[in-house]
């Protein structure tokens, strides 16, 4: 019986964490690497050999990225009730560089009302990264903007907008 248990709790435990999905693997001191420094809200998404999603990995402060590949992002906030925002994004990030990642929400009014004569406000996100140098220089990082598309069943991919 208490074998039995452990088994029921061993496999509820391990579904629960295969649920994130696979997480971003950061380089090792021997890999070519940068660093990306964040406030939160960001998101590191991994993908099969294929090129479909499977995972995300929160991005703590400082996070080591894989120098001379792309990696792919998403910002994603809720920044009210009904209100979501997801901005996915990719750079490739050089070597031994490092950069700061900027996130910002606003709501646009555009004039007309609710039918509770409330102003009718749309939710924008934006990202933007710098490239930290020397000092205080900063330079703007040119970013894809991405979409993600169900190819086929289970497959999602991230393409260009």
């Amino acid at each position: 019986m208490l074998k039995q248990l452990a088994i029921a709790f061993l496999s509820v435990t391990l579904g629960g964490c295969s649920s994130f999905g696979v997480r971003y693997v950061p380089p090792d001191a021997s890999q070519d690497s940068a660093e990306i420094f964040s406030e939160g809200g960001v998101h590191i998404l991994t993908f099969s050999d294929e090129g479909c999603y499977v995972g995300r990995t929160h991005i703590e402060k400082s996070t080591r990225l894989h120098a001379g590949k792309p990696v792919v992002m998403s910002f994603e906030d809720s920044p009210g009730r009904d209100r979501y925002c997801a901005v996915p994004f990719s750079f490739v990030p050089e070597k031994d560089a490092k950069y700061q990642l900027v996130t910002g929400i606003t709501q646009k009014d555009f004039g007309n009302k609710t039918i509770f004569g409330n102003p009718a406000m749309t939710t924008m996100c934006g990202v933007a990264v710098a490239k930290i140098g020397d000092g205080s220089s900063s330079s703007t990082v040119p970013l894809t903007g991405l979409k993600m598309q169900q190819v086929r069943f289970a497959c999602i991919k991230a393409s260009p907008k």
